[in-house]
């Protein structure tokens, strides 16, 4: 590094714009330190990345609609492993009791996480469970 050149902490080199040495000259300090404020405000990292209108952002609505439909898939995902948790557990419990009181506590159990089975699809669960077969949600 010459005698004129200072860098600062963040890598932006001072004396290649030759500000510095012209202060060394006699010019005013309050410019030299607003263009020092400046080079440092339009520096992102330190690394040379300039920020600010240079760089080009997404589209906001499209960002809000991409993560409205990752929150909506999470949530839905979400949903369905309770839903095969609580599967889990019925079957595990219900174990050899009627079909009829396993299809209402399938029912009741399920509908709150916003699961919606068909008639046949529900009895055909409750048998499973009340033989003791695996069951899963398809």
């Amino acid at each position: 590094m010459s005698p004129s050149s200072v860098a600062l902490d963040n890598g932006t080199n001072l004396g290649s714009c030759g500000r510095l040495a012209a202060w060394r000259h006699g010019e005013d300090l309050d410019s030299v330190l607003s263009f020092v404020e400046h080079q440092f405000e339009t520096t992102e990292d330190g690394m040379g990345t300039a920020s600010g209108s240079t760089r080009t952002s997404p589209v906001p609505g499209r960002q809000r609609a991409t993560t409205r439909t990752s929150v909506a898939r999470q949530i839905k995902d979400q949903r369905r492993g309770y839903a095969r948790a609580v599967l889990q557990a019925l079957a595990r419990t219900q174990h050899g009791r009627p079909t009829a009181q396993i299809q209402r506590v399938l029912r009741e159990s399920l509908t709150p996480l916003g699961v919606r089975l068909s008639t046949a699809t529900l009895h055909q669960l409750a048998t499973d469970i009340a033989a003791g077969r695996p069951v899963e949600l398809t």
